[in-house]
């Protein structure tokens, strides 16, 4: 069985609550690659491989913050997918 690396898809809009993820995942110990949208419709992109973003290839886990406006949109949009 091949083991792949977990890429982390962090979809947040607040440049402060970004950092304290990304010092969480330090100070854990998490070398996982990490990338961010600041938005759904940019995770979306980057899912897709679309708007000038490269693809994040499988496996990946996608952290969405509570239920605002834009992470409603991007559930909605990939479960319609």
């Amino acid at each position: 069985m091949s083991s792949k690396t977990v890429t982390f898809l962090i979809v947040e809009d607040d440049i402060v609550d970004l950092k304290a993820l990304q010092r969480a995942f330090e100070k854990v110990k998490v070398a996982n690659p990490i990338r961010h949208a600041r938005d759904g419709i940019e995770a979306l992109d980057i899912l897709r491989g679309t708007g000038g973003h490269e693809k994040i290839d499988f496996p990946y886990v996608v952290l969405l913050e509570g239920a605002s406006k834009n992470s409603l949109f991007f559930r909605g949009r990939l479960e319609s997918a």
